[in-house]
């Protein structure tokens, strides 16, 4: 089985490497969802704000995240991240869904659970869908929504 080298040397599966239960997984995936999984993990906002799209605005409906829904720019997305993990010590962070193949709309979705603490408070958590869209040869958040 062969390996792509991506720009900045990473390595991604290739297209036809398979995802949970069979499915055929595009190259890039797993890159990205391990960069979404160690940025919750470690709250590295910084490293997380990689994931976004300097051309594409980013969708958010996720109450942790933005107060308000909306489209955010990729530093809009920066600070929210900062401001998100600020205070708040991520208890876990497990990948519930991997993100396989695309919608119809070109979009793959990966969802997940976090689970927090803020201060002195109890564990809460979030079950998160990230929408996950090709750009340049990579993959990128489009999208980012917190699922009740």
């Amino acid at each position: 089985m062969g390996f792509l080298l991506l720009a900045g040397g990473t390595l991604a599966a290739p297209a036809d490497a398979s995802g949970g239960a069979g499915e055929p997984r595009e190259a890039g995936l797993d890159e990205i969802e391990n960069l979404i999984v160690a940025s919750f993990e470690k709250s590295d906002a910084d490293r997380l704000a990689t994931a976004f799209s300097r051309r594409v605005k980013t969708y958010v409906a996720c109450a942790p995240l933005a107060d308000a829904d909306g489209y955010y720019g990729a530093d809009q997305m920066r600070l929210l991240l900062r401001r998100m993990f600020r205070g708040r010590e991520t208890v876990r962070f497990r990948i519930l869904e991997p993100a396989t193949r695309r919608r119809p709309d070109g979009l793959a979705v990966l969802t997940a659970v976090w689970a927090f603490r803020e201060s002195s408070a109890p564990v809460s958590q979030a079950r998160l869908s990230f929408a996950l869209g090709p750009e340049g040869g990579s993959w990128r958040v489009r999208e980012i929504r917190d699922l009740k």
